[in-house]
């Protein structure tokens, strides 16, 4: 991958199905954003966080809303791109506490113009992935159709998908566990 490398954690959803801003519900001490926070910041100093709300960061980092309103995380993508000038970007969800820097160092090891992404038990994952800034005018495109499906995205711009075996070392079952409800919430908490 090109030396340009930044990082876009997307913190700017509306949390309807939990109810409450997810990206500061704790998990393990810390609050979720801070949590995925720290295992991007030990592979880029360039982290720009997509949210339209105000997070206590314990760091300065630049916070881009979105410059589309409600269009999702692609939303947030075009809007990180269009502000910003890298090559490559690792983007995260602050709502998938369980990343691993190792995912996402496995991930940066493949090569693709478009974007790279995890495929684990047969089903694709667009967070974390690798995404190229080549994909800005087709995400304009996508945003101005409406078309706001990840999947359908990384299907169009032929994404390359790396396969995640549970035999890695670092691989556990919550690695891509996403965080969108109470139940959910609830669950994680009783395990930690």
């Amino acid at each position: 991958m090109p030396n340009q490398l930044a990082a876009i954690l997307l913190a700017g959803g509306n949390s309807t199905r939990m109810g409450s801003n997810k990206a500061l519900l704790e998990v393990e001490g810390m609050m979720m954003f801070e949590k995925v926070l720290n295992e991007i910041e030990k592979i880029t100093p360039h982290i720009f966080i997509s949210s339209n709300q105000k997070l206590p960061l314990k760091k300065i980092y630049p916070v881009i809303p979105d410059s589309i309103s409600n269009k999702g995380p692609m939303g947030g993508i075009y809007s990180v791109l269009e502000q910003s000038n890298f090559d490559n970007y690792i983007v995260v969800s602050c709502d998938a506490p369980f990343i691993k820097k190792e995912l996402i160092d496995l991930l940066l090891n493949e090569h693709c113009n478009t974007a790279v992404v995890p495929v684990w038990e047969n089903k694709m994952y667009p967070f974390p992935g690798i995404y190229s800034r080549s994909i800005k005018n087709i995400l304009q495109e996508q945003l101005k159709k409406n078309q706001l499906k990840m999947k359908d995205l990384l299907n169009f711009i032929q994404a390359k998908e790396v396969e995640i075996y549970s035999s890695l070392k670092w691989m556990n079952k919550n690695i891509f566990l996403n965080i969108n409800t109470p139940q959910e919430y609830k669950a994680i908490s009783v395990c930690n």
